[in-house]
């Protein structure tokens, strides 16, 4: 009977390791249908007005920014269709925009006209993905964050969708036909940059005959060449964040049940608001012995009443911000039980009162420095900013009393009406208009000419009412004129005073 034994394996054998499964993540699938094949080639042109209008006006761009945002958006509608604004928050946004956007066709202050540039780009941001997934209600404070984050997705995230476009257009006789006829128009260029001076140096007459055309292209075929490039640069990124407007990525939903947040203990926000209203009370005691008593007052400190006019009043506006601040923040975050909830409340609408208080002493002081110095865009936007200051204040004020109170939406929408109505008030008439006042009235000894030659076109016919100022009215009227000439930097402004 013979013995079975198990067979031993050769000393060379090496042991079978298990090598981990190639896991093959799926192709992205890329909705590509006729909207987003013709998309591709208008895209292409909103570039090269982009390019046209923000590179390439001088000084800046006036009538062309409307052109470029009515372009971008009537693209952005007939892409996407009727689920572009079909929320009331998405058309109320549009409304805004739009309003935003005629300021440069309306007026011509480089300053206000700079700063409305980022305003412009921010607000755009933000109606694009109203309603998106993701992008948070437009009354929450996070969904500045979140559509930031989805404008930026949107600009890189889906570049690969114009390769799944181009790649979509080879499929079918008449697609093959449009690119065989794209690359012999592309070969046949080139072959013409070749032929075309050859000819012209063979015949003197069709040199004669095409000389205009020949120079009009050495003067801006380079120009024009650049152009392009930048706008075919930029072509894959306008239509990346078109296609994710259009494709919006489904956001999963939330599995974990909201929890209650705690809180911080009340006593830590009632310390802080405690030390804030001492401090200010003190303070504003000061002001208040300044305001009353006078210049006679001031001297006895030992402070001139022009350097106590001329200083402090911005920075008295930044503490009424951070005053706000503080006060949301130990409503927002203090547990709301207890007497010591109750203390923070009651501190808290001490500290709102203080910082109104606080709002008024900067505008008198304002008032003040102005009486002696003259009005300017900077010190007017001051007023503003305390009138749009007070109106948070009192925001703040039905927060502490309703906590669930938004905020922010009202604060939110006051702050584009307020910036709206600055821009469609005329701030430069208004200041040209007080300083020549106040300069024939004798209230101020002298006229900056200097500052007033940087305001916009709409302070010309006030200045000629100045000797001093007819200079700066001639040369302004005369750059009004080139202004107006081009449909790039055309604005209102610019066309009434070259008349």
């Amino acid at each position: 009977m013979s013995e079975v034994s198990n067979p031993v394996p050769a000393p060379d054998a090496q042991p079978k390791v298990e090598r981990p499964a190639v896991v093959v993540r799926p192709k992205p699938v890329w909705h590509v249908d006729t909207r987003d094949k013709v998309a591709l080639p208008l895209t292409l042109l909103i570039a090269l007005l982009t390019v046209q209008v923000l590179l390439y006006s001088r000084p800046m761009p006036g009538f062309g920014m409307v052109v470029l945002v009515v372009a971008f958006y009537a693209l952005r509608w007939w892409h996407s269709g009727k689920a572009a604004f079909a929320t009331r928050a998405s058309r109320l946004l549009l409304l805004a925009t739009a309003l935003l956007t005629l300021t440069f066709a309306f007026f011509s202050n480089f300053s206000l006209r700079l700063l409305n540039h980022f305003l412009l780009f921010c607000l755009i941001a933000v109606q694009l993905f109203e309603g998106a997934p993701g992008a948070g209600a437009w009354w929450e404070p996070s969904m500045l964050l979140r559509r930031a984050g989805l404008f930026l997705e949107g600009l890189f995230g889906r570049v690969a969708s114009v390769g799944a476009v181009l790649a979509s257009l080879g499929k079918g006789a008449k697609q093959k036909r449009l690119l065989a006829a794209l690359g012999g128009g592309a070969v046949g260029i080139a072959l013409l940059c070749i032929v075309l001076p050859l000819l012209r140096s063979a015949d003197a007459v069709f040199a004669s005959v095409t000389s205009q055309a020949v120079q009009w292209l050495q003067e801006n075929l380079g120009s024009a060449f650049f152009r392009v490039v930048l706008a075919l640069i930029l072509t894959p990124f306008l239509f990346s964040l078109l296609y994710q407007l259009r494709y919006p990525k489904e956001t999963a939903p939330s599995n974990a049940k909201a929890t209650e947040h705690a809180g911080l203990d009340p006593a830590m926000p009632l310390v802080l608001l405690l030390l804030l209203d001492v401090t200010y009370v003190f303070f504003l005691g000061t002001q208040l012995a300044a305001l009353f008593g006078g210049e006679a007052y001031v001297a006895e400190v030992g402070v001139s009443y022009a350097e106590y006019a001329r200083s402090g009043f911005f920075q008295l506006v930044w503490v009424a911000l951070l005053n706000l601040t503080a006060v949301l923040s130990c409503v927002q975050f203090s547990r709301r039980e207890g007497a010591l909830w109750k203390g923070v409340r009651a501190l808290s609408v001490v500290l709102i009162a203080l910082t109104a208080v606080l709002l008024v002493s900067a505008c008198a002081r304002m008032t003040l420095y102005v009486t002696v110095y003259g009005l300017s865009l900077k010190r007017l936007f001051t007023y503003w900013a305390m009138a749009f200051l007070a109106v948070c204040l009192v925001c703040a004020l039905r927060k502490v009393f309703v906590p669930s109170f938004g905020f922010f939406r009202i604060c939110f929408a006051s702050g584009i009406a307020v910036w709206l109505l600055f821009n469609y008030v005329g701030p430069d008439a208004i200041v040209a208009r007080h300083n020549v006042n106040a300069y024939q009235s004798g209230q101020i000894r002298w006229i900056d000419t200097s500052y007033l030659g940087t305001l916009s076109y709409d302070t010309l016919d006030l200045l000629e009412n100045i000797p001093e100022c007819n200079y700066l009215v001639t040369q302004q009227r005369q750059q009004a004129v080139d202004e107006a000439s081009s449909w790039q930097t055309w604005s209102l402004s610019a066309w009434r005073a070259a008349k």
